[in-house]
């Protein structure tokens, strides 16, 4: 799939500076060339190939209709689909729909040196090719087209949603009537197989602001869920909390993951505004589950990743010079805010001397990979209706 991303920042880098964030391995260096490499058996050149390739990216791909005013409004399966086959012999939905790919930096340089190197990374990508002359479009339309195009025939392994800031803005296939009995079979299998899952809870701000925190004391019941800031309610204790604590969220597809922080995450998810509580997602993904009547995905493979970044995706984080810029125009917001005496004088601040080590973070850029029992129960709840409770309070 050739894509090409137009999400470019408003602001110019001065030269020399953009440089994409987690690129160590694609800058060039001195004296890295090796004349004899031709000269390697096949099998070791193959090997190095391999190694050049990044080991963990996250593709933000974005699944719309083609042309939406053409999109049926029967929730009848278009039985005309999935009649074509591919240059594998697979049966493709031939759906209308088109994929915009939101990450950044995404092609791998070994696409150009040559056609070996070439050829390594097309066996580890999935093609999808997409037709604008058919119908209506679907998420398990895409899954099941990354099944039929892969040679290995694995499909997808790995799978990301994504929700940003309310509940209501998750958007998974849970009304099965409407799909293909392909695209169901495929999305139901595909479910079933992953290797993990990673439910993204991003909240967009342009400036990391202070808020209220609500916490639930030890003597709330498990089933009780967080309700809006009450100060006559005996089951919370109000707190003052960093946004900055965050860290932020950049467009970039590849990053490294960091060595397990020894500390007790529990301390700092009890006190981190999230907007709206990240259980939500959880709870849609059980549902999504329940829906297709799969087994549960074990809470092993299942991850919370947590970050803040712009709303506006034009505006997205790539570079290390446009990430200084954010924190810069961050801290000018936090420094009028602390002029202007912007403080609960009777709230307790938690980000005192024992939370020094923590301040340390203030300036990552990534996000927080969190397991799922980190978070404890999930209420059965229908994840869309229910009112879940937010984190804490714009000042």
């Amino acid at each position: 799939m050739t894509t090409h991303s137009d999400l470019q920042p408003p602001w110019d880098s001065t030269p020399g500076s953009q440089f994409s964030l987690n690129d160590s391995l694609m800058r060039p260096r001195a004296g890295t060339s090796f004349s004899l490499f031709q000269k390697l058996p096949p099998e070791l050149r193959n090997r190095i190939w391999k190694f050049s390739l990044p080991q963990q990216r996250l593709l933000k791909v974005t699944v719309t209709a083609a042309e939406p005013s053409r999109v049926s409004t029967s929730k009848v399966p278009n039985l005309s689909l999935y009649q074509e086959k591919n240059r594998l012999g697979n049966v493709i939905s031939g759906a209308d729909y088109f994929l915009r790919l939101g990450s950044t930096d995404t092609n791998s340089p070994l696409l150009y040196v040559n056609n070996e190197a070439n050829a390594v990374v097309q066996s580890d990508t999935i093609l999808i090719y997409v037709k604008r002359d058919e119908d209506e479009v679907h998420f398990a339309d895409f899954v099941h087209d990354a099944l039929a195009y892969d040679r290995k025939k694995k499909g997808i392994l790995h799978m990301a949603i994504m929700s940003k800031k309310y509940e209501s803005k998750i958007r998974l296939p849970m009304d099965l009537s409407c799909l293909h009995s392909r695209a169901k079979a495929a999305l139901a299998s595909t479910l079933a197989g992953l290797d993990s899952v990673s439910l993204v809870h991003l909240y967009p701000t342009r400036t990391l602001h202070q808020g209220l925190s609500q916490v639930l004391l030890r003597g709330g019941k498990p089933d009780d869920r967080l309700v809006q800031f009450d100060e006559a309610s005996p089951l919370k204790e109000n707190l003052l909390r960093f946004y900055r604590a965050f860290p932020l969220w950049a467009s970039t597809a590849t990053y490294s993951m960091l060595q397990t922080d020894p500390r007790s995450a529990s301390q700092y998810l009890e006190l981190t505004d999230a907007a709206h509580d990240p259980r939500s997602l959880i709870r849609a993904w059980r549902m999504l589950e329940t829906a297709y009547n799969i087994p549960p995905t074990s809470d092993t493979k299942i991850r919370i990743w947590l970050a803040m970044g712009e709303p506006d995706e034009r505006q997205q984080i790539s570079t290390l010079y446009q990430a200084f810029m954010f924190r810069q125009r961050e801290e000018q917001t936090w420094m009028r805010l602390l002029a202007r005496g912007n403080f609960y004088v009777p709230e307790r601040d938690p980000d005192n001397d024992d939370a020094l080590d923590f301040s340390e973070m203030l300036n990552a850029i990534g996000f927080w990979s969190i397991p799922a029992e980190a978070f404890g129960f999930v209420p059965e709840v229908d994840y869309a209706e229910h009112r879940w409770g937010r984190l804490g309070a714009w000042i």
